[in-house]
């Protein structure tokens, strides 16, 4: 019996918060737990927040995102004016290269945290 439920707190745990409302919604009546008299209670529903180092990042990040495509355009101005010095070509396309990865990282982060931002509002 204590594993089953064990294994279905694990499952909600896991569960996306679209697939916890659901389950909530269709009466599923696992949010209670046993405690150690055998009695049941609810279960406390954990609080949605940013992490120090998430409210830090989110806070910057937008200016981040700026930063980063800022000094791609220098560098695609830079490669648009020089077109004979293939060596000087080659080193600012690999920084460009650079630039973009970590560009598409913290664009990636910023819909997470974004999207975070939102849950953390609607709760």
């Amino acid at each position: 019996m204590k594993a089953r439920e064990l294994a279905s707190l694990t499952a909600e745990m896991n569960a996306s918060p679209a697939q916890q409302k659901s389950s909530s919604s269709s009466g599923n009546t696992s949010n209670t737990s046993a405690s150690s008299d055998g009695s049941r209670r609810p279960e406390r529903q954990k609080k949605l927040k940013f992490s120090f180092k998430e409210q830090k990042e989110f806070e910057t990040i937008d200016d981040d995102i700026a930063a980063l495509e800022q000094e791609i355009a220098n560098i695609d101005a830079e490669m648009s004016a020089i077109t004979n010095d293939y060596v000087k070509l080659q080193e600012l396309t690999s920084k460009r290269s650079e630039l973009s990865e970590q560009l598409d990282y913290k664009t990636e982060r910023w819909v997470y945290l974004n999207e975070l931002a939102e849950q953390i509002e609607n709760q």
